[in-house]
């Protein structure tokens, strides 16, 4: 009979499934708690290191030549800009092109705005109210000198003449008492007066000298101006057969126009200075693509403040070109400026040029402590005879000539080679899959066999490379650890 609805009391059969269900779940739960232990033990952690090192030499004078990669940049850059707002009538050169210095590289039209400042400069107004206030002073003076003075030197001769005769007359007794009294206080004046004369002569003549220094200085300033602004607008104005409104861009030196501004073109404005390229930088070379400087972006300044300048084009003698790659800290330390090497471009397979290192540099490129440095080395090519472009990446291979490792490297080597399990921390590096994005890639067959040589022993697989300049070993994978 079955059991009705509602009763309260459950089947046989439901009761043992529910039993059946709570033992598979404390189980499971088991299950993965033992896994998530064991996973845990599996992690990297304090250990002892492994006794047995295979002592391999890869730095020592068992490698002789320094490989790296390099790209082309000229030696030094000129950029040639327009300091004035205005329009382009024409660009005369394109990309590549030879140029000499103080050729003519395009023309344009200034604004009103800057045809303002020209008039000031090529008229001069200070200059012009300064020459004005000279003349006046000078005819002043002139004037003083040559009109007023002379006549009150002869009113005090008359008066003085006039003088004595009424002294004569009136002691003989023909002259009144106080005739020669009045002729006296005349006589006073009138010598004030003169004296007043030689007083504003004088105060005319240090004004004149006063005017005459600030005109000198204000003409040196105007010239200076002048001079400045022929230069920016590359002409001169003492011709008058160029319209005053009318700038020149020259090339600022003899060379190649290795990069243009797209925005020159004829017909554009050249209203907006801030559309240029950024200061030239040394570009990542791990960066495919990147070429040397952007060429976008914002100039900067010079002198006190920053000077806002279209920049239309940059010169470079490309005749003359320095080789920048990236070499790694132990191969810096071989190198030395001096050093003659081969450089061989990617574009010309079939040509070996000689190149010679000019700097090497005593700052990496970063300052990360767990990142190992690199440093930008600079060669110069000798007589290449090509006119490479930037950018054109290249191989540059340095022959090591006489390089030895030191006294301290040797003693390490032979204390490795004894099996002695203790070595310096400083000496070490620890590549392990937790310290670096990617893993360290395998050793080649070659390189294996030479850092077993003579060792016998094979390196298992699933191992971590601990390098340093002297030694390499192998120690067991975190996995096989906890094992």
């Amino acid at each position: 009979m079955m059991p009705a609805f509602g009763s309260g009391k459950p089947r046989s059969g439901a009761k043992g499934l529910g039993i059946l269900l709570a033992v598979s779940i404390v189980i499971a739960a088991v299950v993965l708690a033992k896994s998530y232990i064991e996973s845990h033990l599996a992690l990297p952690g304090p250990r002892p290191a492994k006794a047995a090192i295979i002592a391999v030499t890869p730095d020592l004078p068992r490698k002789k030549v320094v490989q790296f990669r390099g790209k082309v940049f000229a030696k030094y850059t000129r950029d040639a800009v327009i300091s004035h707002p205005g329009k382009i009538i024409d660009v005369v050169v394109t990309e590549g092109q030879t140029v000499h210095q103080g050729e003519i590289l395009a023309s344009y039209t200034l604004d009103r705005i800057s045809m303002e400042k020209i008039h000031e400069i090529v008229n001069g107004e200070q200059v012009l109210q300064l020459r004005n206030r000279l003349y006046q002073l000078k005819i002043s003076i002139e004037k003083l000198k040559n009109v007023d003075l002379p006549l009150d030197r002869l009113r005090v001769e008359k008066a003085q003449t006039e003088l004595n005769l009424l002294r004569e007359l009136q002691s003989r007794g023909l002259a009144p008492a106080n005739a020669v009294t009045l002729k006296e206080r005349e006589m006073a004046g009138l010598r004030k007066s003169s004296q007043a004369t030689n007083d504003a002569i004088k105060q005319s003549e240090a004004a004149f000298r006063g005017v005459s220094q600030d005109l000198r200085f204000a003409e040196s300033n105007q010239k200076r101006a002048l001079k400045l602004l022929q230069w920016e607008v590359g002409r001169s104005y003492s011709d008058p057969k160029i319209p005053l409104n009318r700038g020149f861009l020259r090339a600022p030196i003899a060379g190649h126009v290795i990069w243009m501004n797209p925005q020159l073109r004829a017909g554009a404005d050249v209203r907006h200075l801030g559309a240029s390229r950024g200061p030239r930088k040394v570009p990542d070379l791990a960066q495919v693509g990147e070429t040397a400087g952007m060429r976008q972006g914002q100039t900067g300044g010079n002198g006190g403040g920053p000077r806002r300048a279209f920049l239309a084009m940059t010169i470079a003698p490309m005749k003359q070109i320095v080789i920048r790659g990236l070499v790694h800290e132990l191969d810096l330390v071989k190198l030395k400026a001096g050093d003659t090497g081969t450089v061989v471009f990617d574009a010309f397979p079939e040509k070996e040029l000689s190149c010679r290192i000019h700097r090497i540099p005593w700052v990496s490129v970063s300052n990360v402590i767990e990142v190992p440095a690199s440093y930008y080395v600079e060669c110069v090519v000798e007589k290449s005879g090509l006119i490479l472009k930037e950018g054109l990446t290249c191989s540059v291979r340095i022959p090591l000539h006489g390089y030895a490792p030191s006294r301290e490297a040797r003693a390490t080597h032979r204390t490795l080679a004894r099996g002695v399990s203790r070595v310096p921390s400083s000496v070490i590096r620890v590549f392990s899959d937790r310290s670096i994005s990617s893993p360290a890639p395998p050793l080649a067959a070659a390189e294996w066999g030479q850092a077993t040589a003579g060792s016998g022993s094979i390196p298992a697989p699933g191992t971590t490379r601990v390098m340093s300049p002297l030694i390499e070993r192998n120690e067991p994978s975190p996995r096989e650890c906890a094992r």
